[in-house]
């Protein structure tokens, strides 16, 4: 008998899971309780509809990233700025496509909830971590700090979602214009 899952956390991870391995297309209501072991409608217990699944999937998945970018070592502005969009892109390409069905192409869309926004503020509030080690940006208000992590983001984002190929060119440039 397959193991039963019990807590909203392992559908939303069995889930995260079946869309890393097989695609977003396949994790479908009846394709995730296949894929966990329950009945349909236990899945309609936990979520109402598919599209709160995906949302609260989608907040689960970025407080991951969050916790994978909390976990890099801090080494240095350049280094950690490599190592964030590395992990940056790694994280956005494993949803295969997830925020993009949710949003489409907006970057903070009016939509997010709060969850969805904190979890972003807290990521950003990293990357202003990065930023202020290095000696360029040591001196700069808090306003200025917030401006260049957004404009990085903007900038993250539009790359992969036009699946920029070099990653070299693409980071050293990040490099030169905020460290």
């Amino acid at each position: 008998m397959r193991y039963k899952i019990r807590t909203k956390e392992e559908i939303l991870h069995s889930a995260e899971t079946l869309i890393r391995e097989e695609g977003l297309d396949a994790c479908t209501m009846r394709r995730l309780a296949d894929h966990t072991g329950i009945a349909v409608g236990t899945l309609y217990n936990y979520f109402p509809s598919h599209q709160a699944l995906l949302e609260e999937l989608f907040v689960a998945s970025w407080t991951g990233t969050l916790n994978k970018l909390l976990s890099l070592p801090l080494v240095g502005a350049e280094e950690d700025l490599k190592n964030f969009i590395k992990l940056f892109k790694e994280e956005v390409k494993s949803r295969n496509g997830l925020g993009i069905k949710l949003y489409g192409t907006n970057i903070l869309p009016s939509s997010y909830s709060q969850a969805q926004l904190s979890v972003f503020t807290d990521i950003s509030d990293r990357l202003k971590m990065i930023l202020k080690s290095s000696s360029r940006n040591s001196g700069a208000s808090d306003k200025v700090l917030d401006l260049n992590c957004r404009w990085i983001m903007i900038i993250l984002v539009d790359h992969l979602m036009q699946n920029g190929a070099d990653d070299k060119l693409f980071i050293d440039e990040l490099i030169n214009r905020f460290i």
